[in-house]
């Protein structure tokens, strides 16, 4: 073989390898890729349901920040009650694993009530802009734009007002998808302003100082209700931080609880009782008032 033949042979070889080695690693990821779109749905939709409730409880992580926490205190506390005994490794694995979900379950109404807070901030803005001589859909478009509760709202309202749609239909799908309750009032008020124009910008303010009254004294009835429902939450919790601390101080102080039929029966009857008074001082004090 020549000397030149020596030179390109390897060349063509190392090139056609190298194209070898590029397929092949191109099929082995279209190949995972195929493999993983059949487990997408599951974990898309599980994604999308944690991604609801966290927005609907105003929880500032992601979504696999929320899960990673939660598991990581799950174990950690199924660690602490293996420590003790297995039923107390039961149980604080049970409850933690209830916990996450309940404190989101608890926290459902925020982003209601931060976006129902914010209606007359949107009443203001709207007026503003019309005494500056723009439109509705103009001051829907700043509030969209801003840092407001409502932004997300106002983006979706506008996105239909340029694709066509009536401010009238616009508002009439935002008010059976928004779930606020003053939300027909501010729909109305809107569609007045749209006909009428800058004249209606004294009865949107109006109506805003209307309606942030009606805030503040639901405000107030909160703070009032706040002493009451910690004092609930401390007499409920209580039985079981003295369950706690007397298994750690103690482990065959509650072997009752657990070894016998009598035990477990009254353990189960004063869980259920602790959860009704629970569900009960929720219907005494937990009652929101619509804005």
């Amino acid at each position: 073989m020549t000397a030149t033949g020596r030179l390109w042979l390897p060349g063509v070889v190392g090139v056609a390898a190298l194209l070898m080695w590029r397929r092949s690693y191109v099929v082995a990821a279209r190949d995972r890729a195929m493999a993983l779109r059949a487990r997408q749905p599951a974990r898309s939709l599980l994604n999308r349901v944690v991604g609801r409730w966290l927005d609907a409880a105003m929880v500032p992580v992601s979504v696999s920040e929320a899960v990673q926490a939660w598991l990581l205190c799950a174990v950690g506390l199924g660690v602490f009650g293996g420590a003790l005994r297995l039923p107390f490794l039961v149980a604080c694995g049970v409850a933690t694993l209830c916990a996450g979900p309940g404190a989101l379950w608890a926290r459902r109404h925020r982003c209601l009530h931060a976006r129902a807070d914010a209606a007359p901030e949107l009443l203001r803005t709207v007026a503003a802009e019309l005494r500056a001589g723009g439109t509705v859909g103009t001051g829907c478009a700043a509030v969209a734009k801003s840092p407001s509760p409502l932004a997300s709202d106002m983006a979706t309202f506008t996105s239909r007002l340029s694709l066509g749609a009536s401010l009238e239909g616009a508002a009439a799908i935002w008010v059976g998808e928004s779930g606020i309750a003053a939300a027909r009032a501010v729909a109305a008020a809107l569609t007045l302003a749209h006909e009428v124009g800058g004249p209606a910008a004294e009865a949107l303010d109006g109506l805003a100082s209307s309606l942030a009254a009606r805030i503040d004294v639901q405000h107030e009835r909160r703070a009032q209700s706040a002493q009451a429902r910690m004092s609930a939450w401390v007499v409920i919790l209580a039985p079981f931080g003295y369950l706690a601390f007397a298994a750690f101080i103690d482990q065959g102080a509650l072997s009752m609880l657990f070894s016998t039929a009598v035990g477990r029966v009254c353990l189960g009857l004063g869980v259920g009782l602790d959860l009704l008074a629970l569900w009960w001082i929720r219907v005494l004090v937990g009652h929101e008032v619509p804005v």
